[in-house]
C-alpha cells in the first residue's frame, strides 16, 4: 500500500501538465500574444508557491490526510469550472484557483507520504523522509510529462472531464487508504496496550514472587538461630 499511495502524485501531475498545455495551446490557437499565452503558467504558480507557504503552517501528520483528500476534490470542483465556465479568458481565474487547490493537495501529501515511510518500519525519520522524497519527485516528474502528450490527443472538454475524473478517483482512493491506515493504528494501539498490561502484571507477579523468597529465607533465618539458642540452652 506504501508504494501504491506514490501512484496519486503521478495521476495528480498528469491533470496539472495537461491543464498547463491546453490552456496554453487555447490562447496560442486563438491568436492571443505571446506574453498572455506565457502567463498561464504564473497564474497558476504564483497562487500555488503563497498558498503553499499558507497550508504548511496548518499541516501536520493528524491532517494531512484529510487536507490531501480535501484537496483532490477542490482539484475536480475546478476542472468542473474550466468546462462550464469556458470563456478564453476566463481559464486565468481558474488557473489561479486550480494552483491554491494544488498547494492544499501538494504541501500535506508529502507529510502523509512521510508518515507512511516512517510507520511500522525500522527506520529513521531521516532515511523515512528521504526515500519518500525521491519517491515523490520520481512520481510528480513523470506525471508532468505524461500530461502534455494525453491531452494533445484530446478536445477540451475531453481533457477536462478526464481531469475532474482523476481528482475523484485520487479523493476517494486516499480516503480508503487513510480509513485502512486508522484501522490498522487502532488495531495496533490496542495490541501495543495489551502487551503493556501483560509485561506489568509479569513484572508484578516476579516482584512479589521476589518479595515472598526473601520472607521465606528470613523466616528460616531466624527459625534456625532459634533452634540454635534453643540447643545451647538445652546444653
Amino acid at each position: 500500500m506504501r508504494f501504491l499511495v506514490y501512484l496519486f502524485p503521478l495521476l495528480i501531475n498528469i491533470v496539472a501538465g495537461g491543464t498547463f498545455f491546453i490552456t496554453a495551446y487555447r490562447l496560442s490557437k486563438a491568436g492571443v500574444n505571446s506574453t498572455l499565452v506565457g502567463a498561464t503558467l504564473a497564474a497558476w504558480a504564483i497562487p500555488y508557491a503563497v498558498s503553499s507557504l499558507l497550508v504548511g503552517k496548518f499541516t501536520h501528520e493528524k491532517n494531512a490526510a484529510k487536507l490531501v483528500i480535501c484537496g483532490a476534490f477542490a482539484i475536480a470542483l475546478d476542472s468542473l469550472a474550466f468546462l462550464i465556465f469556458d470563456g478564453l479568458y476566463m481559464q486565468f481565474l481558474w488557473l489561479a484557483v486550480n494552483g491554491v487547490c494544488f498547494a492544499l493537495y501538494c504541501t500535506p501529501f508529502q507529510v502523509f507520504s512521510k508518515s507512511l515511510e516512517t510507520t511500522g518500519r525500522k527506520t529513521t525519520l531521516l532515511t523515512g523522509a528521504v526515500h519518500s522524497a525521491s519517491l515523490y519527485t520520481a512520481s510528480w516528474s513523470l506525471g508532468i510529462a505524461i500530461g502534455p502528450f494525453i491531452f494533445g490527443f484530446l478536445s477540451y472538454k475531453t481533457g477536462f472531464s478526464l481531469n475532474a475524473l482523476f481528482g475523484i478517483l485520487i479523493g476517494v482512493s486516499l480516503w480508503a487508504i487513510d480509513c485502512t491506515l486508522r484501522k490498522k493504528s487502532v488495531s495496533g494501539n490496542s495490541v501495543t496496550e495489551e502487551e503493556t498490561a501483560r509485561e506489568k502484571k509479569e513484572n508484578i507477579s516476579r516482584q512479589t514472587m521476589e518479595v515472598a523468597d526473601k520472607v521465606v529465607e528470613k523466616q528460616m533465618r531466624i527459625v534456625q538461630e532459634i533452634a540454635f539458642l534453643l540447643g545451647e540452652t538445652a546444653a
